[in-house]
């Protein structure tokens, strides 16, 4: 188990919330969901402590910028640097929103779809034996609408359910062919217009308890690395909520 590996992770959110951590995540490429599956390895070790020497410097020289009380709204989508602005804005009001699952869910999902311009974002849950997920929260930017309760069974989609259980992230960039997601294209993806699909799997507590969602509307969208670990974070915020 990966204890001192979690404290470096602790650190990171004393420094700087929860951008700091997804500074992190990206340096070692290892997610603070995941991160007590892997061992405390001398290898790993010397890479999170040269991970979190960089942040500390970068949080150092980066102190005296301040973030609106309010989660602003970029105009360009994907923006690192806004993108961190979102995550502090999040951290520091967490205390408002966290003991409430649907409240948590809902934020999340406006945040992500003003932050990176897409067009549906949700939030789905596995059942107890995993033979379905729920749609708890879809959040329709361009509608400001939310809505819930539509259902997705394994057994019509078994390659989609099997890669949320290995994938860090599902970056389907060509959601039609990409063999992960190509399952959904005739029934879900093509009526509604998705051509690509961002989904970041929820872990609590080295369970798969659900799904974040990202359905990109228009030309194919390439996902960056910082759009997924920004993403997986945000996955981790839900995970909190749930107790």
């Amino acid at each position: 188990m990966g204890v001192k590996l979690k404290d470096f992770y602790d650190e990171a959110s004393q420094i700087g919330g929860i951008a700091a951590r997804v500074a992190l995540a990206r340096y070692t490429a290892l997610a603070s969901t995941r991160v007590m599956e892997a061992p405390d390895s001398p290898e790993l070790i010397e890479t999170f402590e040269k991970a979190l020497r960089k942040i500390r410097v970068e949080y150092a020289t980066d102190s005296a910028t301040s973030v609106p009380v309010n989660i602003p709204i970029s105009s360009t989508p994907g923006d690192v640097k806004h993108m961190r602005q979102v995550l502090g804005v999040l951290e520091r009001e967490k205390p408002q929103y966290i003991s409430n699952l649907k409240t948590t869910i809902s934020r999340v999902t406006e945040a992500v779809a003003n932050e990176l311009k897409i067009a549906r974002v949700s939030v789905w849950f596995l059942n107890h034996d995993q033979t379905l997920i729920e749609c708890l929260d879809l959040f329709e930017l361009k509608q400001v609408r939310h809505s819930s309760g539509l259902q997705l069974f394994e057994r019509d989609y078994p390659a989609y359910f099997s890669a949320l259980k290995y994938a860090r992230a599902i970056d389907a960039d060509d959601a039609n062919a990409d063999p992960r997601t190509s399952c959904f294209s005739k029934p879900y993806l093509q009526p509604l217009g998705i051509v690509s699909m961002l989904d970041i799997p929820i872990w609590h507590k080295g369970v798969l308890k659900g799904v974040l969602c990202h359905e990109h509307i228009g030309d194919k969208r390439r996902w960056t690395s910082e759009e997924a670990d920004f993403g997986v974070e945000l996955a981790g915020l839900i995970s909190q909520a749930i107790g």
